[in-house]
């Protein structure tokens, strides 16, 4: 696969996750293409600051405290921001993939996460210029 690098880019990935240390791992691999990475502990902190304009993706955990993963995607969804979201889970079963998918993720993936499996999945939907986000 070619490499991504999206560091002259104003590229922005969005990571939600209530565990700091996923999110300072997955904040240092995407570093490592080129990505400004924001961070945040639950869907409302989020949802609080607003998605920004140069927001590419979206990687939340789903079985997140408060508002979940999905609902997290279909509430940006319905403020009218499309983006492409990879939702990863620590527990999951097959019905709520599919749910997953059903909302509009473009990947479900279980948790521990294999780093070049992630890395490769970022690097298709950056690449993918049919993702670009509309953010109103």
């Amino acid at each position: 696969m070619c490499a991504v690098d999206i560091s002259g880019d104003k590229t922005t990935i969005v990571i939600v996750d209530d565990d700091v240390k996923v999110r300072q791992k997955l904040e240092t691999l995407l570093a490592g293409i080129g990505a400004r990475v924001k961070t945040y502990c639950c869907a409302e902190a989020l949802l609080r600051e607003g998605v920004h304009a140069d927001t590419r993706c979206m990687i939340a955990e789903n079985c997140l405290p408060g508002m979940d993963g999905i609902q997290l995607m279909r509430t940006v969804q319905e403020q009218g921001i499309r983006m492409p979201t990879i939702l990863l889970a620590r527990f999951s079963d097959v019905p709520t993939a599919v749910r997953a998918m059903q909302a509009g993720a473009v990947d479900f993936i279980d948790k521990p996460f294999v780093d070049r499996v992630l890395l490769a999945r970022v690097r298709q939907v950056l690449s993918n210029m049919k993702y670009s986000p509309t953010v109103p």
